[in-house]
């Protein structure tokens, strides 16, 4: 049985929501660190992550090796919507979080590395994560990146077709991906 469902709308949440997860997160030592641990897979330089309060606003730090402090949003807006999907991903253990066109918002190149690290975070808790997206790429690196982790056993795809005049919703495994894949099958 499953704790809770989370919806991730493309509609960026707000950033005090963020910045109070990471906050609670910074009370539980264990998860503060696999936050850091996640956070350095963008930036290998992320010692530490902390919420500091001005003028009663809290915004989300991050601590570089080399000493310095930076403010979240300095860093681009992509892995800022990374941390919100990470966020969402650590406050459900054992439940299920639904995310639509997940890889809006992030550039092409990273869809490998953010699959990596999504799946192992979700996996790491026990979390399951269904995503939608209408992009192709997204979806061969999703295969590659759980295929990488020697983890196809945990993804599937489902298609939405017709069959007999009915509308119905076809299930793939994540090994017989490839063969959708290969065979040109449309993917959305």
């Amino acid at each position: 049985p499953y704790g809770a469902v989370t919806l991730c709308r493309n509609v960026t949440t707000t950033k005090s929501s963020v910045a109070e997860s990471v906050s609670k997160m910074s009370l539980d030592k264990s998860k503060k660190e696999l936050l850091i641990k996640i956070m350095q897979n963008f930036d290998s330089n992320i010692i530490d992550v902390n919420v500091i309060l001005d003028s009663g606003t809290p915004y989300i730090y991050i601590t570089l090796n080399s000493g310095k402090y930076l403010p979240i949003s300095y860093m681009g807006d992509g892995i800022n919507k990374a941390l919100e999907i990470l966020v969402d991903i650590l406050k459900l253990p054992n439940g299920i979080l639904l995310i639509d066109e997940v890889e809006n918002g992030f550039h092409y190149s990273l869809y490998e590395t953010l699959m990596k690290v999504f799946c192992e975070t979700a996996l790491s808790v026990n979390c399951q994560v269904i995503m939608t997206s209408h992009n192709r790429d997204f979806i061969e690196a999703t295969l590659r990146a759980m295929e990488q982790m020697e983890r196809l056993d945990n993804l599937s795809y489902q298609r939405l077709g017709f069959y007999k005049g009915q509308r119905k919703a076809f299930l793939f495994s994540g090994d017989s991906l490839y063969s959708a894949f290969e065979s040109n099958m449309e993917m959305r």
